[in-house]
């Protein structure tokens, strides 16, 4: 078994940055593939070479994004687009509004 092509096609993406979402059709995986992928993978030499689990972290994602990338079909939600009005202004004024006593806002009648 080949364990580079799967983690060739891996996307990284940085933290904080949008991200597409996986939608997994797990129904239509190869499971046994999977499985397989797993128990051959080199675990110590690619994931474990250090003992802070810290470190591990990261290499072991890539390894199981992959696997689960290569033998369950998948797609990519779009993300949604932003609510350009939205804006910080806006926001302040929705704090402020939520912040501010209910007999304030309610209608002086004389």
């Amino acid at each position: 078994m080949n364990h580079e092509t799967p983690l060739k096609g891996l996307k990284t993406f940085a933290r904080g940055s949008p991200r597409q979402r996986y939608l997994w059709r797990f129904a239509s995986a190869s499971w046994g593939d999977l499985k397989r992928y797993y128990a051959d993978f080199p675990w110590n030499d690619y994931c474990f070479r250090v003992r802070d689990s810290s470190l591990c972290a990261e290499p072991t994602t890539e390894v199981i994004v992959s696997g689960m990338e290569a033998y369950i079909p998948h797609s990519f939600s779009q993300p949604k687009p932003s609510k350009s009005w939205f804006n910080s202004a806006y926001s302040r004024v929705i704090h402020d509004r939520d912040g501010c006593p209910q007999k304030v806002l309610e209608p002086s009648i004389s």
